[in-house]
């Protein structure tokens, strides 16, 4: 079958704009992949590192808690000095010898459970300059005492006081059974077979005058803290970074707090009977670094998978120096970020294919013009063929179609008035 020039017209101008049309949704389909690959793993590793800041954020908080306690203990408000009068001097007038800690401390331990709950806190511990419990929160020492004397941020303050730098700090620890045991938070540190809690800290020296009374010791249980109820008086850290950075993304995304290892030990991941992920579960954190937090696959809640981000979780001891005792990153769905790609991609094709059927419109009625005048032109040359010579051809147009259509006039009026001359012989 012979192709006239009205479809091949039509054909060429469809091609023509098919071709490079379709490359380039190709192209812009390509770069959109790999740039959203990209906006990916930057998005959620920025969340990584806003994760680590409102962990360090509450470090600073229980410091100021820390602070403001053994303030209130050193006022004498918490009752933490002994009522036995000071011993005379050898002169017979009363010296004035430094306060010491009582063992009778009933109103410290009011002032310490007050205080904890005031700021929403997991245990308050008040210690001698030994480290050993004067009082806590939920009741007087418990077996020896000696349940905290190894702690980190004690040691630290008391060494700094003791040396003329008198400065509350705040670091993160994991602490052991004992510590559990003698505050009461073994059950809600339990997760899978972690024996011990990881901890937000902070430590302040009890001053009277510049000697150093004791030591106020607080913490934050980070174990489970998503499952806190408001009775518990604390606030969980998973939960405030979510309601900040994902309130929008509640149902894809989530905070997860892992112990060194990598185990879960709290995440507020939505979905299924256990949030979408339980405690226990370990998850890849390897790689990660502040500046750098890693980015991984995972699959949580009934095989779903998502992407993670990690920054590790350090403390810092003076003698053991600086280790990682857990990491705090992000999850999101992966299908976040495809759900993202894939409206992007039917908004290309549904405009590549707009385009393309205006093109082929375009192309049948440019066709259609274009030829309609050489079709006119046709029927006239074949009615000259047949002897019609008093239809005028007209000329509608001033291209080369419309030269043809007067070179074929003037070819009928020759011919009509050669037709002519001959009848007249």
């Amino acid at each position: 079958m012979k192709l006239n020039i009205r479809n091949k017209l039509i054909i060429f101008a469809v091609l023509a704009i098919i071709i490079p049309l379709g490359v380039s949704a190709l192209i812009i389909l390509y770069q959109l992949s790999k740039d959203a690959d990209q906006r990916s793993t930057e998005r959620i590793k920025s969340d990584a590192r806003v994760a680590k800041s409102f962990f360090d954020k509450r470090q600073e908080n229980l410091r100021t808690a820390a602070q403001s306690i053994a303030q209130t203990i050193a006022s004498g408000r918490g009752s933490t000095r002994s009522a036995t009068p000071a011993p005379a001097s050898a002169s017979g007038s009363s010296a004035t010898a430094p306060a010491q800690p009582s063992a009778a401390v009933g109103g410290s331990s009011e002032t310490l459970k007050r205080q904890l709950e005031a700021n929403r806190l997991s245990f308050v511990v008040l210690l001698d300059p030994k480290g050993k419990v004067i009082a806590q929160h939920n009741s007087g020492p418990v077996g020896d005492g000696n349940q905290f004397a190894d702690n980190a941020l004690f040691k630290g303050v008391s060494n700094r006081t003791q040396g003329g730098n008198p400065e509350a700090q705040s670091g993160v620890g994991s602490e052991k059974a004992p510590v559990l045991d003698a505050t009461g938070l073994k059950t809600r540190a339990a997760v899978g077979d972690v024996e011990e809690g990881l901890f937000l800290e902070a430590a302040a020296p009890v001053l009277v005058g510049d000697t150093l009374q004791g030591v106020v010791l607080v913490g934050q249980l980070v174990n489970n803290d998503n499952a806190v109820s408001d009775t518990d008086k604390q606030q969980s850290i998973v939960n405030e970074i979510k309601e900040t950075v994902y309130r929008d993304l509640r149902e894809d995304a989530g905070v997860i707090i892992t112990g060194a290892d990598g185990t879960i030990l709290s995440t507020n991941l939505s979905g299924g009977a256990q949030r979408g992920a339980a405690t226990g579960q370990k998850v890849n954190v390897s790689g990660g670094s502040y500046e750098t937090p890693s980015f991984n696959d995972a699959t949580f809640g009934g095989n779903t998978p998502y992407y993670t981000s990690f920054v590790p979780v350090q403390s810092t001891d003076s003698q053991a120096g600086t280790k990682t005792v857990g990491n705090i990153g992000v999850a999101i769905k992966q299908s976040w970020f495809t759900e993202i790609v894939r409206r992007v991609q039917i908004t290309i094709l549904v405009v590549t294919l707009l385009a393309l059927a205006l093109a082929v419109a375009g192309a049948v009625i440019g066709a259609q013009r274009l030829t309609r005048p050489i079709i006119e032109l046709t029927e006239a040359a074949n009615r000259i063929s047949l002897g019609e010579l008093d239809v005028p051809i007209a000329a509608d147009s001033d291209d080369e179609i419309g030269t043809l259509a007067e070179s074929l006039d003037r070819m009928r009026i020759s011919l009509k008035q050669a037709i002519e001359r001959l009848r007249k012989r």
